[in-house]
């Protein structure tokens, strides 16, 4: 099946099957975009594609479906203990 997958500056066409999990899916995207597998968000119909053992078909992706990239941002690094001097 070909789906879409779009990001706030791309779009890709891929053509994948119904029964590829989603960790699959992330790897094939990676080498797609360039984004690391870890930085993504996956969302199709609103819901976020987050177990990574599921299938494609699992979360309702039928052929012509529109896949939403969002890139998950890193939360800095903050000190949580205290300091003396």
């Amino acid at each position: 099946m070909k789906v879409t997958v779009s990001s706030s500056d791309n779009i890709f066409n891929l053509d994948v099957c119904e029964d590829l999990e989603i960790e699959n899916f992330r790897a094939l995207l990676e080498s797609e975009s360039g984004v690391p597998a870890s930085h993504m968000l996956l969302f199709h119909n609103g819901v976020k594609l987050q177990d990574l053992k599921k299938t494609l078909n699992f979360y309702g992706v039928k052929d012509g479906d529109l896949i939403l990239l969002q890139l998950q941002q890193s939360i800095p690094h903050q000190p949580t203990g205290i300091y003396c001097k």
